[in-house]
């Protein structure tokens, strides 16, 4: 599940949060300290907007401002600020662990620490004790290496001794396509490569683990067409053979292994390996170019998950904020290759999307392109001013509100270009 993803970065995040704080004890000027600590909340509370935990992601923005105005300000961290935060770090910790993150005793919670970050910031000089009704901080929450320990799921959990072979066959693997760079002419090499990923399948499907195994054997079955030409491993095939051993670990390590996203981009790499081996493409040839798209968005998991979805349709560009976007944008007409589809997010650094919006339009109108971007607005702001007053001046097509359902966003994509969507699930 996509939650899953979010709560593993967040454990890893707030982690970081209590680490840096301690740091900021000791220095409480250093400014890549305080950037850290901002940009770990400014994470989550974006990541929880996109994946729908508001209650998270709400409470998270109150901190967060703080911080901002530290880094606006004197740029000095306050001693007394770091309990309340600490406090705070706890909070997200129970608001994310929590059944009903909106349940009242987590809300009541969230209140107590805003109400002393508000006591807090008007008495800086009075450092704060801890809310008497928060519990000890979580230091660390449990890591989530071991499948065996993970959540259940549709497909059978592997045990750890089948993790550690399959590591090891994969890591292997990873060796081996090094050294193919250098001897891609080798037939050893490419002999002890097909022998790890056929291992690989073999073993995932003695565990029923269906998705990994026929990914794996998909893997294996374009090695022996290449091992049967008896041509060189080019660096395109090494190029999608490393990008699908580094898929072969997601759907290893994955809650749900045929979860949407993974299926879209096994179904993409299966036809690209397929392809490479001059075999015919899952799901049929394409007849049209693919699609040239855009991301702009400033957080990780948002700009994951977008790559990972859209992967089947073409090939996405990244701009973590409007100036990058802009400039993509500027660069991609003055080549006359413009792209189709821009997914533009609101709230960013320097220039906000509204802003970018406008100018992708202006940019397009007078450099006089053949190609009008589908511009499809992917933000947190559930406001209905702002998406009709988007809508009405054209400067975007669509409007989303996070969380993303992907269902809508493919509906969007069948709709503006029924001739590039990726093969049916």
């Amino acid at each position: 599940m996509e939650a899953d993803i979010f709560k593993e970065e967040a454990f890893d995040l707030l982690d970081d949060i209590e680490a840096t704080l301690l740091e900021l004890k000791d220095a409480p000027d250093d400014r890549e300290l305080i950037n850290r600590l901002f940009r770990a909340f400014h994470t989550i509370k974006g990541s929880g907007a996109m994946f729908g935990f508001k209650a998270v992601s709400e409470f998270t923005h109150q901190l967060e401002n703080v911080i901002d105005k530290i880094r606006d300000g004197s740029g000095v961290f306050p001693d007394e600020l770091t309990e309340v935060l600490l406090a705070g770090r706890d909070q997200i910790l129970r608001m994310i662990e929590a059944p009903d993150p909106d349940a009242p005793e987590i809300a009541h919670g969230a209140r107590e620490v805003l109400a002393l970050l508000a006591g807090t910031l008007g008495q800086p000089t009075v450092p704060p004790p801890r809310p008497a009704a928060a519990p000890p901080a979580v230091s660390s929450p449990p890591p989530p290496a071991a499948a065996d320990e993970r959540p259940a799921a549709t497909a059978p959990q592997p045990t750890p001794a089948l993790i550690e072979e399959i590591n090891e066959l994969l890591a292997e693997a990873e060796q081996m396509l090094q050294k193919l760079r250098s001897k891609p002419d080798s037939a050893k090499l490419a002999n002890r490569l097909h022998r790890a990923f056929r291992t690989v399948a073999g073993t995932a499907e003695m565990y029923e683990m269906v998705p990994l195994a026929e990914f794996s054997g998909t893997i294996a079955e374009a090695l022996e067409a290449v091992r049967q030409q008896g041509k060189p491993v080019d660096a395109a095939t090494l190029s999608c053979l490393e990008a699908a051993r580094s898929h072969v670990l997601s759907l290893l390590r994955a809650p749900e292994p045929g979860a949407q996203l993974l299926h879209h981009r096994s179904t993409k790499l299966v036809a690209d390996l397929k392809a490479l081996c001059n075999a015919t493409p899952a799901g049929g040839e394409k007849t049209a170019e693919p699609l040239k798209v855009l991301i702009v968005e400033d957080e990780f998991i948002s700009r994951y998950l977008l790559q990972e979805f859209l992967t089947p349709y073409g090939n996405s560009h990244v701009a973590i904020d409007g100036y990058e976007a802009v400039l993509a944008v500027k660069n991609a007409l003055i080549e006359k290759r413009p792209y189709h589809l821009v997914c533009l997010d609101i709230m960013m650094p320097g220039i906000d999307g509204r802003q970018v919006a406008k100018e992708i339009r202006r940019l397009e109108s007078e450099m006089g392109s053949p190609i009008v971007s589908r511009v499809v607005m992917t933000s947190a702001i559930d406001d209905l001013e702002v998406k009709e007053s988007l809508l009405k001046a054209g400067h975007c097509d669509a409007y989303l509100v996070k969380p993303l359902r992907f269902d809508d966003l493919t509906e969007l994509l069948r709709k503006y270009f029924p001739e590039f969507g990726p093969a049916d699930a």
